[in-house]
């Protein structure tokens, strides 16, 4: 599960996690797909009009960090015996992610 950080005395916007899919209001955001080499915020707005978009402008509903990329080193051989390694990337760690909800408007 996700790390989850409420900001204010509330009520917040509506939140769900399922794998590496976080929802706030009525967008979803894979966390996976938005992986990369270091860390990653995505920034979920309501609109003037109640509407949720990743894109401004509008209020914050929600922050999401996405923790950075990371690698295991294999170690193996290449054709001619020489030592090489590997790196192999993990999947996405859920309970990594760090949500954080802003109160409504």
């Amino acid at each position: 599960m996700a790390i989850l950080k409420q900001m204010g005395a509330g009520p917040h916007h509506e939140w769900a996690v399922r794998g590496t899919e976080i929802r706030i209001g009525s967008v979803t955001v894979d966390a996976a797909a938005h992986q990369g080499e270091g860390d990653t915020i995505v920034d979920v707005y309501v609109k003037p009009d109640g509407s949720y978009a990743l894109m401004g402008p509008g209020a914050f509903a929600a922050n999401i960090t996405i923790r950075g990329r990371r690698e295991r080193k294999e170690p193996g051989t290449d054709n001619e015996g020489h030592p090489t390694t590997t790196r192999i990337p993990e999947p996405l760690d859920a309970d990594a992610v760090e949500i954080t909800l802003w109160p409504k408007p």
